[in-house]
């Protein structure tokens, strides 16, 4: 396909990935493997051979990436969240520090009306701000971003460990892994699983 475009001189110059917008009624598990794996061919894996045809024949004109699924970010602690979709964010991330002349964003709509939706995807298109990860709940658009918070002010949270649960911490066992690790073990008797290329202190 890419070839054929090339050889009649079009450009790309956006890309709207909507293989992942899809209907979902699970529980917030991964019922199966073939589900994990339908999920990587038609998400993580189609993204990168994209990627790969475009590399081999580079051209340094801008082009922009919507991925758009559903379910695919949380909003509200009881959302839904199809978590087989979670391998494609941390690559639209990587994409631009890769390829700089990429826009890549992350746009997560509800399946409710295929109109409205259709508009949304239509109008992202057209906003040139630099949001890599954008919501729409209740016809309201969220972006991810920091904000600055005064901890001191904030009421004391209970801390979110189990006594006898199981945790992994992997690196930082040449010091602050090791001292959590200590912490779980004396307040929580956890289970401990430490991954890190540190040997253990005696």
């Amino acid at each position: 396909m890419y070839q054929s475009l090339a050889a009649d001189n079009l450009q790309i110059g956006a890309i709207i990935h909507l293989w992942h917008y899809d209907e979902y009624t699970g529980t917030g598990e991964i019922p199966d493997t073939e589900t994990l794996e339908t999920a990587q061919k038609t998400g993580i894996y189609s993204l990168l051979f994209l990627l790969q045809t475009f590399s081999n024949h580079q051209e340094n004109y801008p082009v922009r990436l919507l991925y758009v699924a559903s379910l695919s970010q949380s909003l509200e602690p009881k959302e839904p969240i199809a978590y087989q979709k979670a391998t494609v964010p941390g690559l639209l991330k990587t994409i631009p520090m890769e390829i700089p002349h990429w826009h890549c964003r992350h746009l997560d709509l509800p399946q409710d009306s295929l109109e409205v939706n259709s508009d949304r995807i239509l109008e992202e298109l057209t906003i040139d701000a630099k949001d890599s990860e954008v919501a729409y709940r209740d016809g309201e658009r969220w972006v991810s971003g920091l904000e600055k918070v005064d901890l001191p002010s904030l009421p004391l949270q209970p801390l979110p460990f189990k006594a006898g649960g199981s945790y992994l911490i992997s690196g930082g066992l040449g010091g602050i892994g090791v001292e959590i690790a200590k912490y779980l073990l004396e307040n929580y008797q956890a289970k401990l699983l430490l991954l890190g290329r540190t040997p253990l202190p005696d």
